[in-house]
């Protein structure tokens, strides 16, 4: 059985998580700026580097408005 209230508070979590992000183009843009970089050359480690670098960045304060 399908507990919707608990459902439901995963999706107000998710949503607030992509808010804190910048909002939805943000974390697409993360998305693919990381996904560019699984994709270039290099070691594996530098690329893991590279891409937790760009996971942690902070959200511009732009992007926060939306």
């Amino acid at each position: 059985m399908v507990n919707f209230k608990k459902l439901s508070r995963h999706a107000q979590k998710a949503k607030d998580l992509v808010d804190q992000q910048g909002g939805s183009d943000a974390v697409k843009d993360k998305a693919g700026r990381i996904g560019d970089i699984a994709r270039g050359k290099g070691s594996v480690s530098d690329k893991a580097k590279a891409a937790a670098e760009v996971a942690r960045e902070k959200p511009k304060p732009e992007d926060q408005d939306r």
